[in-house]
């Protein structure tokens, strides 16, 4: 029934079958080609977000309950909350000898929050540092030996440096 109605309407309109079949083949071939291009940029603009947020969650098809299910393992990373530190906390008279030396509003000066660069111990003792993230969160005092670097993975807002009395800190910050 299709193919009279297509016979029909060639024959009224005098469409070359030939012509058509060239015409629709030109057709699929430059959807094909832009098809490829859109494909292309989504990669690239998935693989830019992985790197910057981390991989999306991972899931399994459960055949028990017949849905899909994240895998909380694997979630992305939250980078406006603070990460993890596992550190032995201070005893309450250890913590009363660190006093804050330096507090850097780095949101305040690049006027945006950072999430990238590093923060590191360029002097002679060590330090401790705290982190306020965007989400208010705020790590907690944590150990930046002599000769260390870490990096900063998410939106920072603050940096407050923490010294034994009498000692000055010697740090370096790079925000981006």
């Amino acid at each position: 029934m299709l193919e009279g109605i297509i016979e029909r309407y060639m024959q009224k309109y005098n469409i070359n079958p030939e012509a058509l079949k060239t015409e629709v083949e030109k057709a699929f071939n430059d959807l094909k080609f832009r098809l490829g291009c859109i494909w292309s940029e989504a990669t690239r603009t998935r693989r830019a977000n992985e790197a910057q947020f981390g991989r999306p969650p991972m899931g399994q098809w459960n055949p028990h309950t017949g849905q899909f299910e994240e895998e909380p393992r694997f979630a992305p990373r939250a980078l406006v909350s603070a990460p993890a530190f596992f550190e032995p906390e201070l005893r309450a008279e250890e913590a009363a000898a660190w006093k804050i030396r330096a507090e850097l509003d780095l949101e305040g000066r690049l006027g945006r929050c950072p999430s990238s660069g590093f923060y590191a111990n360029i002097g002679d003792s060590e330090f401790k540092v705290v982190l306020f993230y965007a989400d208010k969160s705020a790590t907690p005092l944590h150990s930046v030996p002599p000769g260390v670097s870490i990096p900063i993975t998410g939106y920072v807002e603050k940096i407050a440096v923490y010294a034994k009395d009498g000692e000055t800190p010697r740090y370096q910050v790079k925000a981006e």
